[in-house]
């Protein structure tokens, strides 16, 4: 199956249509996690991308198979590999990413381990995790959720392959990632995530202590208040 055929059962529109101008990024298929499954499906056929990110049309991804780069590419990437909780991060300011995602958009498979999608976007603990859960689907819809969220609130990790962005557990079950607060909830049909960035200073005084806690007292409200909407707007 060549690339074209893949990428037009994406887009939902016929293969001799797609052209090096038709646009293939997030918008136009509507959803993050459509977008990984097809250069999750791509990887599978054959056509590997390291780095999608930067990819908005199908011209440029045929550049990108024929040993090019991107013509959008940031020249200025900021490269980081891989990441986990032994990653000792700076982090100077604090922002809020929100993701929702349809639990039914994930691809069905008899063998996460095998499956490009979620190779492509968990890592091997990752995947151990969401298999041994009641709704392995629902924790993978999670986990991509609380990744999507740590991209919005911090830019940085947007040129970062998901299966290393990688999300642990603590004792209690609660999602941690070093330097920001994850909070996860499914619904029936859709998981939410928020990630607030935290500032890891040891140095901090306690005036600044005081000063941070209001704050993010009051960014916790706000996404609540969002997390809220944003089930609300699940709901009705």
């Amino acid at each position: 199956m060549q690339p074209k055929e893949i990428i037009s059962q994406f887009l939902q529109v016929d293969a001799n249509s797609i052209t090096a101008n038709t646009l293939i990024n997030r918008q136009a298929l509507k959803s993050s996690i459509f977008l990984h499954r097809m250069y999750g499906k791509l990887a599978d056929t054959g056509f590997v991308v390291a780095d999608y990110s930067n990819i908005n049309s199908f011209g440029e991804l045929e550049n990108i198979l024929n040993g090019g780069s991107t013509i959008q590419q940031s020249t200025n990437r900021t490269i980081v590999t891989p990441i986990d909780q032994s990653t000792n991060q700076t982090i100077n300011d604090s922002s809020i990413g929100i993701d929702i995602e349809n639990i039914e958009s994930l691809p069905k498979t008899n063998d996460f381990r095998n499956e490009g999608f979620y190779t492509d976007n968990f890592s091997e603990k990752e995947i151990a995790y969401c298999i041994l859960q009641p709704n392995a689907y629902a924790s993978f819809a999670g986990l991509f959720a609380a990744k999507e969220a740590i991209v919005k609130a911090n830019n940085k990790y947007k040129n970062i392959k998901f299966n290393q962005i990688i999300i642990t557990h603590n004792g209690q079950g609660k999602p941690t990632f070093d330097g920001v607060n994850i909070s996860i909830s499914h619904t029936n049909d859709s998981a939410i995530a928020v990630a607030m960035l935290i500032e890891n200073n040891a140095t901090t005084t306690i005036k600044e202590v005081a000063v941070n806690t209001t704050y993010n007292i009051t960014t916790l409200i706000v996404a609540g208040l969002a997390l809220l909407l944003a089930l609300i707007s699940i709901i009705f």
